[in-house]
């Protein structure tokens, strides 16, 4: 009974945690030094920005999870960057598309099931 209460306080917690704030956040591209987006922007030159420059580039906050997948994306495109030195980041998109979006979906449910599972086997232990 305490692990139903438990989780549920958790999840309580959790849905309350929310936040309708906003900001207003203009693009400053014209600062010297930092590039400006193209269609032919070298993948070069893409993998040189930080995230910092990537969010003034383009006038948005990046939380957490976007500054992490942009690491990701600079990695992978590294990589290829090895393979063709001539790479842009259009022909990168056009060949690669978003298909990295499926795999962390699999992980994800994933993680769920195997949480779910847990939690099951828990409970049976505590109240057989």
């Amino acid at each position: 009974m305490r692990i139903y209460i438990t989780v549920l306080s958790i999840c309580c917690i959790m849905n309350t945690n929310t936040s309708l704030g906003f900001s207003i956040s203009k693009p400053i591209a014209d600062k010297p030094g930092i590039i400006k987006l193209s269609n032919n922007l070298s993948a070069s030159d893409f993998i040189k920005l930080t995230a910092k420059d990537f969010s003034l580039i383009t006038g948005k906050k990046m939380n957490l999870w976007n500054r992490l997948s942009f690491s990701f994306l600079k990695m992978r495109m590294k990589h290829d960057l090895k393979k063709n030195p001539d790479l842009k980041v259009n022909d990168y998109y056009a060949k690669n598309g978003k298909k990295h979006l499926s795999v962390w979906w699999i992980v994800g449910i994933g993680v769920v099931i195997l949480l779910l599972i847990i939690l099951i086997t828990a409970v049976s232990v505590i109240h057989p």
